[in-house]
């Protein structure tokens, strides 16, 4: 696994590279599967999710760290194509 982060003014770009074997997928070339990715951004102190913004999913507003925000939802996710 290899994980590059690059910070500029106003952002970063994360990249990630993570073998399909270590997630336990075998894709068939052009096989699509239904997936999302995201982030949480925080207050200045590191203490308070202030904003979630995920990929596919468009409930980017839910910051209360409630039980319900963790709960998989593969009807909001996208397609990723291998």
């Amino acid at each position: 696994m290899k994980i590059d982060v690059r910070t500029s003014n106003g952002g970063y770009v994360v990249d990630a590279r993570i073998p399909l074997a270590a997630l336990g997928l075998k894709p068939s070339e052009s096989e699509s599967l239904r997936a999302d990715f995201g982030v949480t951004f925080g207050d200045a102190d590191g203490t308070e999710t202030q904003l979630r913004f995920y990929w596919a999913n468009p409930a980017k507003m839910l910051v209360d760290d409630i039980p319900g925000e963790i709960m998989l939802h593969p009807n909001l996710w996208g397609d990723v194509t291998f």
